[in-house]
């Protein structure tokens, strides 16, 4: 939620939005890699996105899908070179 909350505010995303997207990017990303989600509760989705026109939600939920997949991506950048470094250490150790 932190890393999606600092390049919200890098990108200059509205404040009073920048919580419940980021949140929203916590929870697909937890999905994404497995993580346990039953803490989130998206019971207040409707009072967040409430006064808010169509093409603003659509906005919204297209920012939450982009801002999930570019922090995906530099995870599994991340992910894929401790795992080729593991392996690494592994072999040379044997």
């Amino acid at each position: 939620m932190e890393i999606a909350n600092a390049k919200l505010s890098r990108e200059g995303f509205e404040p009073e939005r920048k919580g419940f997207v980021s949140y929203c990017v916590a929870y697909i990303l937890c999905t994404r890699y497995g993580f346990d989600t039953r803490s989130f509760n998206f019971d207040d989705a409707p009072r967040k996105l409430e006064g808010m026109s169509e093409k603003e939600v659509r906005s919204l939920l297209g920012t939450v899908r982009e801002t999930a997949n570019d922090i995906g991506q530099d995870m599994s950048r991340e992910l894929e070179a401790m795992d080729k470094a593991r392996r690494r250490a592994d072999r040379d150790a044997r």
